[in-house]
């Protein structure tokens, strides 16, 4: 039996989903060259599972293919952060509208329950998985705006924003986060979408002055270190069906 079976699919879903948390988590950084082939060893599969995962991530921006070179985590320009940034709080407002306006309680608890995971995280200093929550925080929001189109541009948007961080501000952590995603939410709650916007545009913009700073070239990755515990969990959880 070939090592891809019993589903190529599922297989494929399994190393894409296992890379992109591995990057949102900040575990693989910017620049670092992802080998087909040890990804493949990693994680029991053919190259080209792993080169149909790696495309997926290339389209939503979090990986750059590199004819001749391969792929690496994606590096956005700095000059495009006031942009991004820009962007991304432009939209993330509609989203907040659109939540207020619907009164959605089930909306409300599902954010509520998100940052009680942040939360956790938190308390146990487990920053890499603080550095997810925060991120899905918005895309999460962004979800339940229940706008298909307006929820995947969020989401490229804010993992594109988490990997300038990674590299400009290595510091930053997602220690205030539970608090101002919190207000967010109180204010969604009470249908006050202005405050809301408010609370949200505060926040990004937090989050974007205090990478500022910049940082110092990134030091090489040992790949197969990095993503050992992403493959184990994945093949422990195919050895279950």
């Amino acid at each position: 039996m070939e090592k891809d079976q019993p589903n190529k699919t599922d297989r494929s879903e399994a190393i894409y989903r296992a890379l992109r948390e591995a990057i949102i988590e900040q575990a693989l950084e910017p620049r670092t060259k992802l080998s087909e082939d040890r990804i493949g060893q990693q994680f029991g599969a053919s190259r080209t599972l792993v080169r149909l995962a790696l495309g997926r991530l290339a389209n939503e921006g979090l990986v750059t293919l590199e004819p001749n070179r391969g792929a690496y985590v994606a590096l956005p320009e700095w000059d495009e952060a006031a942009e991004l940034f820009e962007v991304r709080t432009a939209l993330e407002r509609i989203a907040i509208e659109r939540i207020a306006r619907s009164a959605d309680m089930d909306a409300i608890r599902q954010l509520r329950c998100h940052i009680e995971e942040e939360a956790a995280a938190a308390a146990l200093d487990d920053r890499r998985k603080s550095i997810r929550l925060a991120t899905e925080f918005h895309i999460l929001l962004a979800d339940l705006a229940r706008s298909p189109l307006l929820s995947g541009y969020i989401a490229q948007l804010a993992c594109r924003c988490g990997l300038l961080l990674a590299h400009h501000d290595p510091t930053h952590s997602a220690d205030c986060a539970v608090s101002e995603h919190g207000a967010i939410i109180d204010a969604l709650e009470q249908g006050d979408a202005e405050r809301a916007i408010h609370l949200s545009d505060a926040h990004l913009g937090g989050v974007l002055n205090r990478a500022l700073e910049g940082r110092p070239p990134l030091e090489g990755q040992d790949l197969d270190q990095i993503l050992g515990p992403y493959a184990e969990r994945v093949l422990a959880q195919g050895s279950k069906k």
